[in-house]
């Protein structure tokens, strides 16, 4: 009997090697593991924070240009919404863009007329600019058109502007008709701009609006009130914009913040919804 025991705790004597060897290895299995996990959760934590601060940045530089639509808006509304074209001019080179607002294409006014009425723009282009234009595309499907009538810089891809009517532009009429509905700044999808005007050079970005309107008696009668005269717009050029807004921070150059720029302008029409989503841009 004393045999049989000692014989047994032998046998397994030669397995304890073995299931200390499992455990071992079980056990550097879990913290293996357990580091994984942990350092998962801390790049995808730090992921996050980087990610909401190229956000933040990115809002914030557009508000800063959105900025200067509300003081066009100022300007306008305190002329009655009459602003020749030297003044307007006037204006967009006080403000010195190229210092302060990296990624603006440019700034403008559109004219709302109705189809049919195009002689109306054309007469108003003529006597502002000082060259006559007509209004193209040549034919409309809506009962409104949308030409521009103001720009700066007149440059020479500006003064290919001249005349055209973003209302025939699919995305660009979305956001002018919801900009028609309330007084809030409305941006359009992604487009090419420059891609309908014949520019020399074209380049991805889009386009913000919101309606002018003007009073059509003074305050205090009792046809007092105010119509929609147009929309002021404001173009960006959204590497530009990105870029600006992300060049003092390199850690954030090669951060994907949430997809492509692509997703993030396409089918959006407000603000809001063109920060829903982030971006892929280098600083």
């Amino acid at each position: 009997m004393g045999r049989l025991g000692a014989d047994g705790g032998s046998h397994l004597k030669k397995f304890f090697p073995t299931i200390a060897f499992v455990a071992v290895a079980l056990a550097s299995l879990f913290m293996a593991g357990f580091a994984y996990f942990a350092t998962q959760e801390a790049a995808r934590i730090k992921f996050a924070a980087t990610a909401d601060d190229a956000v933040s940045r990115i809002e914030s530089r557009i508000d800063l240009h959105l900025s200067l639509l509300r003081s066009t808006q100022a300007l306008f509304d305190a002329r009655g919404g009459i602003i020749s074209s030297n003044e307007f001019k006037s204006f967009f080179d006080a403000l010195d863009v190229d210092g302060n607002f990296a990624g603006l294409r440019g700034i403008g006014f559109l004219r709302m007329i109705k189809t049919g009425d195009e002689a109306v723009a054309e007469r108003a282009i003529s006597r502002d600019q000082g060259f006559d234009r007509t209004i193209y595309p040549a034919s409309s499907s809506g009962p409104w058109r949308a030409p521009v009538v103001l720009f700066e810089p007149l440059d020479e891809a500006g003064r290919r502007a001249i005349g055209y009517d973003l209302m025939t532009h699919p995305t660009r009429r979305v956001a002018l008709e919801r900009a028609l509905a309330d007084d809030e700044q409305h941006a359009s999808g992604l487009t090419m701009l420059g891609g309908q005007t014949g520019a020399d050079q074209k380049f991805p970005g889009f386009v913000v609006f919101v309606r002018l309107n003007v009073r059509t008696a003074p305050d205090g009668t009792e046809t007092a009130g105010r119509r929609t005269t147009g929309f002021l717009f404001a173009s960006f050029r959204a590497q530009q914009l990105f870029q600006a807004a992300l060049r003092h921070c390199r850690r954030l150059g090669a951060v994907l913040v949430a997809a492509r720029l692509d997703r993030i302008t396409r089918g959006a029409h407000t603000l809001s919804q063109l920060l829903e989503e982030g971006l892929c841009m280098r600083a």
